[in-house]
């Protein structure tokens, strides 16, 4: 069955309130939401110019999803599964559009598009 995630926010499109100083943010964090999943995402700069780490926690009902396979597809395709804590580690990305995808053993979400950079 295909659930299809809804983008809640994105430090990329949500401003800081009126007042509230930021400190140069290099790292970019998008919060997906589905039924009572949460997909936690953040997106920061490797040493390498034009490269990206992609890092995040997958969460059902507020406790981690282990064993969840978190896939992108675009101009490279790399797949991790999520450990114990329901995290999940991809380094050096291109920083490109993708699309993104998590598979469980009897459910995946659609593919969400993504753009790294």
């Amino acid at each position: 069955m295909d659930i299809v995630p809804m983008l809640v926010y994105d430090t990329a499109a949500q401003p800081l309130m009126p007042g509230v100083r930021a400190v140069v943010q290099r790292a970019r964090r998008l919060l997906y939401s589905a039924d009572d999943a949460e997909l936690v995402l953040q997106m920061s700069p490797e040493r390498t110019p034009d490269r990206l780490r992609l890092m995040g926690q997958l969460l059902d009902g507020g406790e981690p999803v282990a064993g969840a396979v978190v896939r992108v597809v675009g101009s490279e395709a790399r797949a991790e599964t999520t450990d114990d804590e329901g995290e999940f580690r991809m380094g050096e990305l291109s920083a490109r559009a993708y699309e993104l995808t998590v598979e469980l053993a009897d459910e995946s979400w659609a593919m969400v598009p993504i753009t790294l950079g």
